[in-house]
């Protein structure tokens, strides 16, 4: 892993091959011997972390590492990423097992894609510097999702989402046995990943 990971921190890109896994290839030139392949849930977990984003740039859909700059700053490092990817079940946030553990990669993606829209509307609605016409559209959206959640549901999405809670953490927080609290995340998010997904929120 450690070894296919430094190739794409060094601008190599990652393709989507059967069996839900993902090839990596030391540069774009995909007619040439792949390095190598990481399983799907890991990629998504990448994905959710940050380290690796879609290629605007290609017509295909290729994941290229992250920059810091993307990232608030913070350091994406492969070392980092080993962390992330390799903590122990009870040492996880939720939703990152709640993301290892859905049923398909379509499922797996649909999550890590609605989950991550969420955090980016949070961010930018804290982000004073953003322009008034995004700023307005970021709270629109927010301001649907606090229309359907109580205020303790909005409380702990913000937890689950940006917090990075474990279930432990949940559990404590909010006076819930671990498996409610588990099934509360679930529910919270199929409440909110169904607005970004059918259009009631654009």
């Amino acid at each position: 892993m450690q070894r296919l990971l430094n190739i794409l921190q060094r601008g190599g890109v990652a393709a989507a091959r059967k069996n839900d896994s993902w090839g990596v290839w030391r540069g774009r030139d995909r007619r040439r011997r792949c390095a190598g392949t990481i399983a799907g849930h890991d990629i998504d977990l990448l994905r959710w972390h940050d380290y690796l984003t879609f290629d605007p740039s290609s017509p295909d859909e290729l994941l290229v590492w992250r920059g810091d700059d993307a990232c608030n700053g913070a350091e994406r490092t492969v070392a980092c990423a080993l962390e992330d990817i390799g903590r122990l079940p009870g040492q996880r946030a939720l939703l990152d097992g709640l993301i290892l553990a859905a049923p398909t990669p379509v499922q797996r993606r649909y999550l890590v894609d609605a989950a991550g829209a969420v955090r980016r509307d949070l961010s930018e609605a804290a982000d004073s510097s953003e322009a008034p016409h995004t700023a307005a559209a970021v709270c629109g959206r927010l301001t649907q999702i606090v229309t359907i959640l109580s205020a303790e549901d909005c409380r702990f999405l913000h937890q689950l989402i940006v917090g990075g809670a474990t279930r432990s953490d949940l559990s404590t927080r909010f006076a819930l046995r671990p498996d409610a609290a588990q099934s509360k995340a679930i529910g919270i998010l199929r409440e909110v990943c169904a607005l970004y997904e059918n259009g009631r929120i654009a």
